[in-house]
């Protein structure tokens, strides 16, 4: 049972992750060299 949760959770986070990508922590942002402003 505890193999199945594990396995469950990371399905999910690799399905969130296609989705909505990395985000403002990704090491592709850190490095890219266009600056890219947000309003939050």
């Amino acid at each position: 049972m505890h193999e199945t949760l594990s396995d469950y959770a990371q399905l999910l986070v690799c399905l969130f992750l296609l989705v909505e990508g990395a985000g403002v922590r990704s090491l592709d942002r850190l490095f890219r060299k266009e600056v890219v402003y947000t309003v939050e």
